[in-house]
């Protein structure tokens, strides 16, 4: 269970995002599909205005809800899109 330390210069999206990767129970982790999502909003972040800081003065945990409600929408858009398709 050991982690190496994040760095204290991580922006906070960033680390709970490798947080939840290292999530000690797998149901918790997200799926690749969804950490690309996330990177590509995190691109378009930094695009838009140079950072990651998608909620000003947020804190890592924070950022953490934000990130497992956003990535629990993303397993449901994609399982309607999914039976849609079907």
């Amino acid at each position: 269970n050991a982690r190496p330390p994040i760095p204290s210069t991580c922006p906070p999206p960033l680390q709970a995002l490798i947080e939840q990767c290292w999530s000690l129970h797998p149901e918790k982790r997200p799926e690749f599909w969804q950490i690309v999502k996330v990177l590509e909003q995190f691109e378009s972040s930094i695009e838009r205005d140079g950072t990651l800081n998608l909620v000003q003065n947020s804190t890592c945990r924070d950022q953490k809800k934000r990130l497992s409600r956003w990535i629990s929408k993303l397993t449901l858009d994609n399982r309607i899109n999914s039976s849609v398709r079907k």
